[in-house]
Protein backbone atom coordinates (compact mmCIF):
# COMPACT_ATOMS: atom_id res chain seq x y z
CA UNK A 1 0.00 0.00 0.00
CA UNK A 2 1.23 3.49 -0.75
CA UNK A 3 1.31 6.61 1.43
CA UNK A 4 -1.92 7.43 3.29
CA UNK A 5 -3.30 10.94 3.80
CA UNK A 6 -6.12 11.57 6.25
CA UNK A 7 -8.54 14.48 6.15
CA UNK A 8 -10.36 15.96 9.14
CA UNK A 9 -13.42 18.11 9.72
CA UNK A 10 -13.02 21.65 11.07
CA UNK A 11 -13.40 20.29 14.62
CA UNK A 12 -10.51 17.87 14.03
CA UNK A 13 -12.59 14.68 13.82
CA UNK A 14 -11.44 12.29 11.07
CA UNK A 15 -13.59 12.33 7.93
CA UNK A 16 -11.81 10.46 5.15
CA UNK A 17 -8.46 9.34 3.85
CA UNK A 18 -6.68 8.57 0.61
CA UNK A 19 -4.04 6.06 -0.43
CA UNK A 20 -1.60 6.82 -3.21
CA UNK A 21 -1.49 4.16 -5.91
CA UNK A 22 1.89 2.44 -5.65
CA UNK A 23 4.18 2.73 -8.68
CA UNK A 24 3.79 -0.15 -11.10
CA UNK A 25 0.31 -1.11 -9.90
CA UNK A 26 -1.98 -1.01 -12.93
CA UNK A 27 -5.27 0.19 -11.39
CA UNK A 28 -7.52 3.14 -12.07
CA UNK A 29 -8.00 5.82 -9.43
CA UNK A 30 -11.28 5.29 -7.61
CA UNK A 31 -13.21 6.05 -4.43
CA UNK A 32 -13.84 3.08 -2.18
CA UNK A 33 -16.24 3.57 0.73
CA UNK A 34 -14.92 2.33 4.06
CA UNK A 35 -17.30 1.49 6.87
CA UNK A 36 -16.22 2.31 10.42
CA UNK A 37 -15.93 -0.95 12.33
CA UNK A 38 -15.50 -2.00 15.92
CA UNK A 39 -14.25 -5.45 14.85
CA UNK A 40 -12.92 -5.67 11.29
CA UNK A 41 -12.28 -9.41 11.54
CA UNK A 42 -15.84 -10.25 12.63
CA UNK A 43 -17.42 -8.02 9.97
CA UNK A 44 -15.17 -9.50 7.31
CA UNK A 45 -16.26 -13.01 8.28
CA UNK A 46 -19.92 -11.92 8.15
CA UNK A 47 -19.44 -10.33 4.71
CA UNK A 48 -17.74 -13.48 3.42
CA UNK A 49 -20.70 -15.55 4.66
CA UNK A 50 -22.92 -13.27 2.54
CA UNK A 51 -20.89 -14.03 -0.63
CA UNK A 52 -18.47 -11.07 -0.54
CA UNK A 53 -14.96 -11.74 -1.85
CA UNK A 54 -11.86 -10.74 0.07
CA UNK A 55 -9.49 -8.42 -1.81
CA UNK A 56 -7.17 -7.51 1.09
CA UNK A 57 -7.23 -9.69 4.19
CA UNK A 58 -7.73 -7.86 7.47
CA UNK A 59 -4.45 -6.23 8.43
CA UNK A 60 -3.23 -3.58 10.81
CA UNK A 61 -1.79 -0.48 9.16
CA UNK A 62 0.43 1.47 11.54
CA UNK A 63 -1.12 4.78 12.67
CA UNK A 64 -4.25 4.06 10.56
CA UNK A 65 -5.91 1.05 12.17
CA UNK A 66 -7.22 -2.37 11.18
CA UNK A 67 -8.44 -2.56 7.58
CA UNK A 68 -9.94 -5.05 5.11
CA UNK A 69 -11.03 -4.60 1.49
CA UNK A 70 -13.86 -6.65 -0.02
CA UNK A 71 -15.94 -6.93 -3.19
CA UNK A 72 -19.69 -7.44 -2.83
CA UNK A 73 -21.58 -9.99 -4.98
CA UNK A 74 -22.39 -7.27 -7.54
CA UNK A 75 -18.72 -6.31 -7.93
CA UNK A 76 -18.64 -3.12 -5.83
CA UNK A 77 -15.59 -2.59 -3.62
CA UNK A 78 -15.91 -1.57 0.03
CA UNK A 79 -13.71 -1.60 3.07
CA UNK A 80 -13.94 -1.95 6.82
CA UNK A 81 -11.76 0.28 8.98
CA UNK A 82 -11.27 0.13 12.73
CA UNK A 83 -9.34 3.36 13.32
CA UNK A 84 -6.22 3.32 15.46
CA UNK A 85 -6.79 4.86 18.86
Amino acid sequence: MGPYTSFSAVDGSPVTGALAIPEGLDVMAQWVPCIAAGDVDALTEKALSLDAQIMILPKTIEAIGRFALLRDPTGALFGFLEPAR
